[in-house]
């Protein structure tokens, strides 16, 4: 095959290996990693305690309810120009698309996990005497970790697709940064390569996502 479209595997070694000894693979590798983590943490960080408070406090459910799952199902692709008008091409722009795409998804599946608490037991903490902030700290919380685990699953997978698509189009490092100046150059063997790490970096966090999904869903036990 013509390799413009399929190069050989030892093209895409050397490409790799050349990328990095010009000092261009690790400082893009170091920016993806880095910026996915911060923006993580600070997705779920967001994620966790509103997806809580929606799906216990109803009010709250019928307000903000629908719109999560509204932004939750349409396409991140369609927020990025209006990312790109209010912060143009700079990091801030790829940490807003990353949390757009990350919080929604988390919300919804810990918010519908919230309702499948037995409202039996929140009876029963509350003929104990026990306040709203006890009932959802003592009850709710621990009733929901499986679906903060599953949450937190989804977060990360939709987080690297966001990210992927920030770096392609806003972003001046990362590995999509790298993907898309290589495309532009006619590297093939780069891009082939640099795909390549980014569908290792995305089995990377997934796997470790999975874990933590894994240890909270022994709660059903």
């Amino acid at each position: 095959m013509n390799p413009i479209f399929l190069p050989s595997l030892s093209s895409i070694r050397d490409a790799i290996i050349e990328s990095y000894t010009s000092g261009a693979l690790m400082p893009n590798l170091y920016s993806s990693v880095t910026l996915f983590i911060a923006c993580m943490a600070l997705a779920l960080g967001i994620a966790i305690p509103l997806g809580i408070l929606i799906g216990a406090i109803e009010p709250l459910n019928r307000t903000f309810g629908t719109w999560f799952w509204t932004i939750y199902t349409a396409p991140r692709i369609v927020f990025i120009p209006l990312v790109l008008i209010w912060f143009g091409y700079s990091t801030a722009a790829k940490v807003v698309i990353v949390i757009i795409s990350s919080v929604p998804p988390a919300v919804v599946m810990i918010m519908e996990g919230v309702k499948t608490v037995e409202g039996s037991m929140l009876r029963a903490a509350r003929s104990f005497g026990a306040s709203r902030f006890d009932q959802l700290r003592k009850v709710v919380l621990p009733g929901t970790l499986p679906y903060v685990g599953t949450g937190i699953r989804m977060g990360v997978a939709r987080g690297l697709v966001g990210l992927f698509g920030a770096e392609l189009f806003t972003g001046r490092d990362g590995l999509g940064f790298l993907l898309a100046d290589a495309g532009k150059r006619y590297n093939i063997p780069l891009v082939f390569g640099t795909l390549a790490m980014y569908l290792v970096m995305c089995m990377v966090m997934v796997s470790a996502s999975a874990t933590v999904e894994k240890r909270l869903s022994r709660w059903r036990d």
